[in-house]
């Protein structure tokens, strides 16, 4: 079944090496998608519809990782990325995208990687690996 929202953790992980993610994307499948696969490499996941929501959910808190699409309604990822580049907490963000964005510009934004839509499902443990914060 794929979930809504919070997506518990079902893995043996050690909670020590767990990472919180937080999924932001317009499209229900991908964030329910990425979420059950955070969950089956033993990360929690929270879910965002928009960047406002995605925005009020980084805000609260305790996330080791954002991945967030560019596009979406209301706010996207882009201006998502201005309002927590103000706030300076150096949770790491990574920007999905199925239009093309020059790498570097995407950098100079604040975004630590940029990565082309559509995402392998392998690719999601990957981006976690490699990108979210270091203890």
């Amino acid at each position: 079944m794929l979930y809504e929202g919070k997506v518990e953790n079902r893995s043996k992980v050690p909670e020590e090496q767990r990472k919180r993610v937080l999924i932001v994307d317009d499209e229900t499948a991908i964030r329910e998608t990425f979420a059950m696969l955070c969950s089956h490499y033993g990360h929690d996941a929270d879910t965002a519809a928009d960047g406002v929501e995605g925005l009020a959910m980084y805000k609260k808190g305790g996330y080791d990782l954002i991945l967030t699409d560019n596009n979406m309604p209301v706010m996207g990822g882009w201006e998502m990325m201005e309002e927590i580049k103000q706030n300076g907490n150096g949770v790491p963000v990574v920007l999905l995208s199925g239009r093309p964005i020059d790498p570097g510009e995407a950098k100079a934004q604040g975004f630590i990687h940029y990565e082309p839509k559509p995402v392998m499902m392998s690719r999601v443990h990957e981006l976690i690996e490699q990108y979210a914060k270091k203890d």
